[in-house]
């Protein structure tokens, strides 16, 4: 069991348990090392906030295959041309590696989540090419070992990182973040769609999938991952719901004929089949409340593909654009703290000025005021 909020509920509801129940010495959460549970491992920071990561699971998979070398990217070249002939241990030994780099994405590092994808569509047609595409994710592990992801408060005036934001960030806002590859030649002539959802400025839901079919232009693959963020963006808010945060969503994406396309009933007749297709986050746009100070549910606006972090979930991404979009994923460790990217810097945070948590919010910042113990 885990327990998170302010240190006296968390102190007063772990009493009440042990007077039911017999349970185990509690472990809390501190600065000092990480806390393990259900495969997560979690540290406080200094400055406020929790650490996720994994990295006990990446030093094991790194001693089982004896990695010794290092990559400074993920993916590696992704291969074109026929399928291969290959056994059923060829097929199998993919099945495993994949397995286990998906166990470690699919938590909490959405740095790999590209990576990850493109194996597992190729892992039934060019296993030996995926085996080879994991070793070199595995050499990017060792490099990157101790990655964790960094959930802090909710500061005051975020805009994103260089002000790029339309609306500013707040503990009742979801920001969808999505974008597309379109036909691509590895994928049967299909786009690869990735969407990032972020919560305050930290990631909480990321995917990266092929298109179930053929898009005719750019627009309409474009469209079609608006209208997947959208769906994913209401499973993430029915979540909050049962928290009792009712959030507003702001969709953001690079393609402005698709953003308007999904914002607005006009456009001329060959364009209509399209409107058709994203007629759900039409509506969802649409809808506004009869009090014009209300802010609306559901919000679209237009970034730049250098400032959309969703561009990490559609291709593979190398150099000071990875750098970049790590750091963007709110990612820290040894080799990223200590590279210096001229184009982008860390988020820190000065002890002797702690994080703004807005009164309205009573507090409730990502990790602003919890204490976390298992037993």
């Amino acid at each position: 069991m885990l327990l998170t909020g302010p240190d006296w509920v968390v102190s007063g509801a772990l009493e009440a348990i042990k007077d039911t129940w017999e349970v185990s010495a509690p472990e809390w959460a501190d600065e000092d090392h990480w806390m393990r549970f259900c495969g997560f491992e979690i540290r406080r920071l200094p400055q406020g906030g929790l650490a996720l990561g994994q990295p006990s699971y990446v030093q094991d998979l790194l001693n089982k295959h004896e990695v010794s070398g290092f990559e400074s990217h993920p993916c590696g070249k992704i291969p074109e041309g026929e399928d291969e002939i290959f056994s059923v241990e060829d097929l199998r030994t993919a099945q495993g590696y994949v397995g286990e780099l998906q166990w470690l994405q699919g938590r909490t590092r959405p740095d790999l989540c590209y990576a990850i994808s493109i194996m597992s569509r190729l892992l039934h047609r060019k296993p030996r090419t995926v085996t080879s595409m994991a070793k070199h994710a595995l050499k990017y592990l060792h490099r990157a070992k101790d990655f964790a992801l960094w959930y802090t408060p909710c500061k005051a005036e975020d805009w994103g990182e260089n002000n790029v934001l339309h609306l500013q960030r707040s503990m009742h806002r979801l920001e969808v973040y999505c974008d597309s590859s379109f036909g691509l030649e590895h994928e049967g002539g299909r786009s690869v769609q990735g969407t990032l959802i972020e919560w305050a400025g930290s990631p909480i839901q990321w995917s990266s999938s092929r298109q179930p079919f053929v898009a005719a232009s750019t627009g309409e693959a474009e469209l079609l991952g608006y209208s997947e963020g959208h769906q994913q963006g209401l499973s993430i808010g029915a979540i909050l719901n049962t928290l009792e945060i009712k959030p507003t969503y702001v969709l953001y994406g690079d393609c402005k004929s698709a953003l308007s396309l999904a914002s607005t009933d006009s456009g001329p007749w060959r364009t209509r089949h399209l409107r058709l297709r994203a007629h759900k986050l039409r509506e969802a746009l649409r809808l506004h409340s009869p009090d014009p100070t209300q802010e609306p549910e559901w919000s679209a606006r237009h970034l730049s593909g250098i400032d959309l972090v969703a561009d990490g979930m559609t291709k593979p991404l190398l150099g000071a654009s990875f750098l970049r979009f790590a750091k963007r994923l709110s990612l820290h460790g040894s080799w990223l703290n200590n590279l210096e990217d001229g184009a982008t810097c860390l988020k820190k945070c000065n002890p002797s000025n702690p994080p703004f948590v807005d009164d309205a919010d009573e507090g409730v910042g990502i990790g602003s005021w919890l204490h976390l113990v298992h037993f």
